[in-house]
């Protein structure tokens, strides 16, 4: 599985789910700015097991939310969109998931980062890395 580091804008809030195994998953989606007029979404997907080790950030995560994603990237997978149109549905299993405010927003920290630990809470830890933090998205 390849790591992967993104920075982006919630697209949809985020919705916890079933699988037909009966395991649980919170999914959301994450636009990522890949040039000067383009995006890329992925998909976020926490399964059972980091949903509770991120419990404590997860009801402050809404659309429109700028975050800090470090994880594994799954396979792509090709579909076909409603318009007809091939499409690569790129999906992340977060490690470690940070907000990143915008520096116009001064009423709260310019960072905080959550990890989880080994006894099923969220930590408050090293903050988002200073060159994240000015990065020109579209939002």
């Amino acid at each position: 599985m390849q790591k992967i580091i993104v920075i982006g804008h919630v697209g949809k809030e985020p919705v916890e789910k079933n699988t037909n195994s009966g395991k649980k998953v919170l999914t959301f989606s994450l636009c990522v700015k890949t040039g000067k007029e383009s995006v890329q979404w992925y998909s976020i997907n926490l399964w059972e097991d980091k949903i509770n080790l991120f419990a404590s950030m997860l009801q402050h995560i809404k659309k429109g939310s700028r975050l800090h994603i470090i994880g594994d990237l799954n396979t792509p997978t090709i579909y076909t969109s409603k318009t007809n149109e091939s499409q690569i549905n790129m999906s992340i299993n977060p490690l470690s998931i940070s907000f990143v405010n915008s520096p116009s927003d001064q009423s709260t920290d310019q960072k905080t980062r959550f990890e989880p630990t080994q006894n099923n809470e969220s930590k408050l830890v090293v903050p988002t890395p200073a060159w994240a933090q000015n990065l020109d998205l579209p939002f």
